[in-house]
């Protein structure tokens, strides 16, 4: 994928782009100038897109209060904060969060206290180092090694904006300290999202507020996946023995749609007296019904049973799917693995579009109109409901 990052200076918070998205998407990224983009991310760069941009934002903030952006064209996915997102003329759906919150996502890397003190300094600020003692972390070096250090830290002290982000991300106690080379702007433009903070204080960021952030980047992140790769023309069934366990669920003689049948795995393990409707994505099979929940496309017509095995997950308004189920049959089974505490690097590699708990799953299934929500099943991690 052709995506732009700023490379006027080595800088680790800017290199962020192409380690998150190969590390967590397996997207490979090529640089290219931002008007030739597919892809612009991390980093205070939205000043850098061109007007009438067509390309993908992902998470991207403005340097100053005063600077215009038009994302009037764009596939906003995901912006800094409420400061960049005022007047950029985004499409409503995106979230809001810096991507540099999810660096603890990547593997190989272990949190521990070794560090009792990190300075990150701005790459322009020459002075942090010797007003504090602590360990100097250079944000020029290799930005994984840059992060592995920040996650080493019992505290952190930083005139950059991604030190106070990546140590978020490993929920360390942090200070802000201004530079007169880092603009105040990105840092309030940030702390609209994970809490307001001043320079000169120590503070850490609400383990919930960063769990909920995690899940929205993640989630906006799957929709990257999809914008990047058609991952669902070609998708083999792995999932026989959550499909076997499914059908074992359906009544004999009943009538069965099957949102999202893909390979249609699941016919074979119904009973033979069941009636048998596979659903998908027009490209996947021809003799399936057209079924796109992103663009809000179900099938017409009423059965006995709905599936949806596995689908839920990559829906970004999970919502309509379950009000749409509620109207095609009585009954919906439905898996679905529900988050437990922070999003995880599955959850994160599997490209899912949104990270439900238990709680807030049932309360969105009630809202839907089912009166009975039974869990019948475990596959792995996967609930598997029966709604009525």
């Amino acid at each position: 994928m052709k995506a732009y990052w700023w490379r006027g200076h080595r800088n680790f918070g800017d290199l962020l782009t192409p380690l998150l998205l190969q590390g967590l998407a397996g997207i490979d990224t090529e640089w290219t100038p931002a008007a030739d983009a597919d892809l612009i991310a991390v980093g205070s760069i939205a000043t850098h897109i061109p007007r009438g941009w067509s390309g993908i934002v992902y998470g991207t903030g403005k340097p100053r209060q005063n600077e215009h952006i038009d994302l009037s064209k764009a596939k906003v996915l995901a912006l800094r904060g409420q400061l960049t997102a005022a007047g950029s003329g985004a499409a409503p759906g995106y979230v809001l969060g810096d991507p540099g919150l999810l660096v603890s996502l990547l593997p190989g890397i272990t949190p521990s206290e070794d560090i009792p003190v990190g300075i990150v300094a701005h790459w322009e600020d020459r002075n942090l180092g010797t007003r504090w003692k602590g360990e100097l972390i250079d944000v020029e070096g290799d930005p994984l090694e840059v992060i592995r250090q920040i996650a080493s830290c019992k505290r952190v002290i930083s005139s950059s904006l991604h030190g106070i982000v990546v140590a978020d991300a490993f929920g360390k106690v942090r200070r802000w300290e201004r530079s007169p080379r880092a603009w105040p702007f990105k840092f309030a433009d940030y702390g609209t999202v994970v809490g307001r903070f001043l320079p000169g204080h120590w503070d850490a960021v609400r383990p919930s507020t960063l769990r909920d952030v995690q899940a929205r980047l993640t989630g906006a992140l799957g929709q990257l996946h999809d914008l990047a790769e058609d991952r669902w023309t070609k998708v083999p069934n792995l999932w026989a023995d959550r499909l076997a366990l499914v059908a074992s669920h359906v009544p004999p003689g009943s009538t069965v749609l099957d949102l999202g049948a893909g390979s249609q795995g699941l016919r074979d393990k119904l009973h033979p007296s069941c009636h048998y409707t596979p659903a998908d994505l027009a490209q996947r099979s021809s003799d399936s019904l057209a079924f796109d929940m992103e663009l809000g496309i179900y099938p017409e017509g009423r059965w006995d049973v709905v599936v949806a095995a596995g689908v839920l997950e990559y829906a970004t308004r999970p919502q309509d799917v379950l009000r749409a189920a509620r109207k095609l049959a009585p009954t919906m089974l439905l898996t679905y693995e529900p988050l437990q505490g922070r999003v995880t690097k599955g959850r994160a590699k599997a490209g899912w579009h949104n990270h439900l708990t238990r709680t807030h799953l049932e309360r969105m299934i009630r809202q839907a109109g089912f009166r009975s929500t039974v869990v019948v099943g475990q596959w792995n991690q996967q609930r598997i409901y029966r709604l009525v």
